[in-house]
């Protein structure tokens, strides 16, 4: 655990040099109905575009100029069941409200190509400012911008980026996931879509009148009507000069957090999801260098996929956004005192407050106040969303990711190359030098403490001229006299169905040699491991969706829309990772 696994001022490609060679609109083949698209109070509030990243690696039966054809007939097909993608949004002057005006003006479609090779780009998890040319932003030909964009990418070796933008307005993550795999059947010949959209957003209509049955400190009231304001920020953010580094939890880490978690907590499930956002809410709340008050409260937000928690229940294949802002928050002092599980329980208690009712009461809370999101920072995962398990005719992504903005206010989980299959996850953290190296101290005392110590008990330095650290020694949190987060009613356990609390790893007993603790230990990891792989495949889509993925927490768009910031330094850490498997 500690390992250093890249630290760099600059990737290894600044300029992809990418050359536009063709850019144009595709209409859907039948003339839809000319009524305009209703957008629920959710969907309002996400007028923003939202990029995401799938690269694929050269197949000799699709070379690029194949690949593109047979995306852009694709697209054309796939419009018969998404015909408002070639929509534009309009402002409904009577309400106030935004709407799709149905009228085909298209859906935008981009030829480019770099001289790069895919290989010489380096980690593709790493958030190269470069990869922003891999998508266009508008189309320069046109005046209309369009509300959907797909730019095809050809490297050199005969692989290719695909790069969508989306204005996020029109689907959440889960939506999007499922726009993918019927994009990708129609790439396919004769091949019918697999998920038939549900386009009816007046499910998420507000109740009239309003019932706004609960307090929702988690949105904050806007005076100016929606269609009519200049777009805020989802937080009051500013310039300023901003360090971001990556740090990586595997799979060992992450059952060790759960298993800590268990030792305080009084939850029966304890999701992956959970226990890492405990970890980074602990950190953040802590590194803050403007305000050491232990009275401060710090509040994280996340995203739910309200869905199968509706009465009666969404369609699954619901097209639109279906998810809403769940928080966590507490006292500095009881984060930094109270035990692990219960943080835990604090985070879980978020999405087990988010009832039937409590949904219905905060979308009749927008139709009142037209809110934003309001907390102290947001957790945006696209950490199971699955997009590069969707299969091409040319096969699946190496990877997919978002387009990534730093925001010191959105702190962006997102998965390892091999996608949900390697349980493990990236934590994108963008802060001021001063709190990003007390954030980093903090995530490593806190993570050390859950961790086998390494019989080596060699030092990890944490960024360039970091300080040391070596291998923890404790297997859990400390549990203080007194704890003081208060957890709230019961409710459902919100991240899926991790039912089995793993036990913490226990010191050698005397009379056991460190080797033969060693061994044990890496047979029971393997099982361990093994049962996490089965029970949080189908475990933590529930924390994990947005574009896009906060599962039930779902997606965060959020993070894309916002302005990117200059970053000095742009350091990654692995935690847990040796330098040699670094991709």
């Amino acid at each position: 655990m500690g390992s250093l696994y890249r630290s760099s001022s600059e990737p290894a490609i600044q300029d992809l040099k990418v050359s536009i060679n063709d850019s144009t609109l595709i209409f859907p083949s039948q003339q839809p109905p000319d009524t305009p698209i209703f957008l629920s109070n959710i969907d309002q509030v996400l007028n923003f575009h939202v990029q995401t990243l799938h690269f694929f690696e050269s197949n000799p039966d699709f070379p690029p100029e194949a690949a593109a054809e047979r995306l852009k007939a694709a697209l054309q097909k796939v419009m018969e069941a998404y015909d408002f993608l070639a929509g534009r949004l309009r402002p409904n002057l009577q309400t106030g409200r935004l709407e799709i005006d149905p009228k085909p003006a298209g859906v935008g479609f981009v030829d480019a190509s770099t001289e790069f090779l895919l290989a010489e780009v380096g980690d593709l998890v790493y958030p190269n400012p470069a990869f922003m040319q891999l998508i266009v932003q508008g189309l320069e030909k046109f005046d209309d911008q369009p509300l959907c964009v797909l730019q095809v990418t050809s490297f050199k070796c005969g692989g290719f980026a695909m790069g969508i933008s989306t204005n996020h307005a029109l689907m959440d993550g889960i939506s999007f996931k499922n726009l993918l795999e019927n994009l990708a059947s129609q790439a396919f010949d004769d091949k019918p879509i697999p998920i038939a959209p549900c386009h009816d957003r007046r499910l998420l209509a507000a109740r009239s009148p309003p019932q706004v049955t609960f307090p929702h400190p988690e949105l904050l009231k806007l005076k100016t009507p929606i269609g009519q304001e200049e777009t805020p920020p989802i937080f009051d953010c500013k310039q300023e000069d901003l360090d971001f580094k990556i740090f990586t939890l595997t799979p060992s880490d992450i059952t060790s957090l759960k298993s800590s978690a268990a030792a305080s907590s009084s939850s029966k499930k304890i999701t992956g999801f959970n226990a890492v956002s405990a970890l980074i809410w602990r950190c953040k709340a802590l590194s803050r260098a403007d305000d050491t008050s232990r009275d401060r409260e710090c509040t994280v937000l996340y995203a739910v996929d309200i869905r199968s928690r509706l009465r009666p229940p969404l369609p699954a294949a619901y097209c639109g956004n279906a998810v809403l802002t769940a928080y966590a928050t507490a006292k500095c002092g009881e984060l930094e005192d109270g035990p692990f599980g219960k943080a835990v329980d604090v985070v879980a208690e978020g999405a087990a407050r988010m009832s039937d009712e409590y949904a219905r009461s905060a979308i009749d809370w927008g139709e009142v106040y037209k809110g934003f999101p309001n907390g102290e920072f947001l957790i945006s995962s696209w950490w199971r969303l699955g997009f590069d398990e969707v299969e091409y005719p040319w096969g699946k992504p190496k990877y997919s990711c978002p387009l990534v903005y730093h925001r010191k206010d959105i702190i962006l989980l997102f998965p390892e190359v091999g996608g949900v299959e390697s349980n493990g996850v990236n934590v994108l953290v963008a802060l001021p030098p001063k709190e990003m190296e007390k954030f980093q101290s903090l995530f490593h005392k806190y993570l050390s403490a859950v961790s086998f110590p390494s019989p080596s008990k060699s030092a990890t330095k944490c960024g360039e001229g970091g300080e040391e650290h070596g291998g923890g020694g404790a297997v859990s949190f400390p549990s203080p006299s007194k704890s003081a987060t208060k957890c709230g009613e019961g409710g459902e356990e919100h991240g899926g169905d991790d039912t089995e609390h793993h036990q913490a790893v226990s010191v050698p007993m005397k009379g056991t040699s460190l080797k033969q603790s060693l061994e044990k230990l890496r047979v029971s990891e393997k099982m361990n491991l093994k049962k996490l792989s089965e029970e949080e495949d189908g475990a933590e889509s529930d924390s994990s969706s947005d574009l896009f993925d906060l599962p039930n927490h779902e997606l965060d768009f959020f993070s894309s829309s916002l302005p990117v910031y200059e970053t000095n330094h742009m350091e990654s850490i692995r935690i847990g990772m040796p330098i040699s498997s670094a991709t």
